[in-house]
């Protein structure tokens, strides 16, 4: 297979297209992106600083198990290397397309004011936080580093 065509392409979408081989990969990957930009709106997000990974589950028509590939394109290949063999010509399904995001975080660590009221514990003892407890064991001790966060030792 060469680029992105296929003789079968088992796949409708809300996006509008039928043929993955016709762009609709890269029509899926643009709607993916568009996606996830639009739920970072307001949040400190800009849209340009989300990475889209996108990634297409193909078998050959008739087979029960899927390889996830980054292309149709690369499926042949994919198949050569799990399977040991390839069905020139055979048409090829696109069972599911999948879309992961990521997004660096809004606001850096760095940026964190340095948590109040923290003081050096001795176990056994329950640290308390605004989002989680820190169980401090007998015979352990619990110091605030330089950064604020909690550094458990015995």
């Amino acid at each position: 297979m060469a680029g992105e065509t296929s003789t079968a392409c088992a796949f409708r979408a809300r996006y509008g297209f039928d043929c993955l081989g016709c762009g609709g990969t890269r029509a899926f990957a643009r709607a993916a992106r568009g996606e996830v930009t639009a739920g970072g709106a307001g949040d400190g997000h800009r849209s340009s600083e989300a990475e889209v990974e996108t990634a297409l589950d193909c078998r050959y028509a008739g087979q029960s198990h899927e390889l996830t590939v980054g292309s149709l394109g690369a499926f042949e290949a994919e198949h050569q290397r799990r399977n040991g063999f390839t069905r020139p010509g055979a048409p090829v399904e696109v069972v599911a397309l999948r879309a992961r995001a990521r997004r660096p975080p809004a606001v850096a660590i760095e940026d964190l004011p340095p948590p109040s009221e923290r003081r050096p514990a001795s176990g056994p003892c329950v640290l308390t936080e605004p989002d989680c407890t820190v169980w401090v064991p007998d015979g352990w001790r619990a110091d605030v580093a330089p950064d604020g966060s909690w550094v458990l030792h015995r």
